[in-house]
């Protein structure tokens, strides 16, 4: 979406977008999280089975000084109870895979959402 950026500065807020192109940028992604311009980092849509083995070699470490300087890192993606194992190899922590759910989402009635949350 084009719009997306305008969006985040209207909020003070920069974005910049980083493709990991399944491996073949993650050298040009290790420098961009090295950059010192980053507070914080999300990684999307980590869904290829491929690409796990290669964040946690190639990015791992990266990550890993990333968030011992103070950086935060989020990850989303749909095979979550794969990506759990690779998060604590990287972390050295001991997280474990649970259960997850799914939602059917629909549009929502935006005038019961003001009620429920003024502001």
């Amino acid at each position: 979406d084009s719009q997306v950026p305008a969006k985040w500065a209207s909020l003070g807020l920069e974005l910049s977008l980083v493709d990991f192109k399944k491996g073949e940028a993650s050298s040009e992604v290790a420098r961009a999280i090295q950059s010192g311009a980053f507070h914080a980092i999300v990684v999307c849509d980590l869904s290829d089975l491929g690409c796990f083995d290669v964040v946690e070699q190639q990015l791992g470490p990266v990550f890993q000084r990333f968030t011992d300087a103070g950086g935060c890192i989020a990850f989303t993606t749909s095979k979550g109870l794969l990506l759990c194992p690779v998060l604590g190899r990287i972390f050295g922590t001991a997280w474990q895979p649970s259960g997850y759910t799914r939602a059917t989402w629909r549009r929502c009635n935006s005038k019961r959402i003001a009620a429920s949350f003024p502001t």
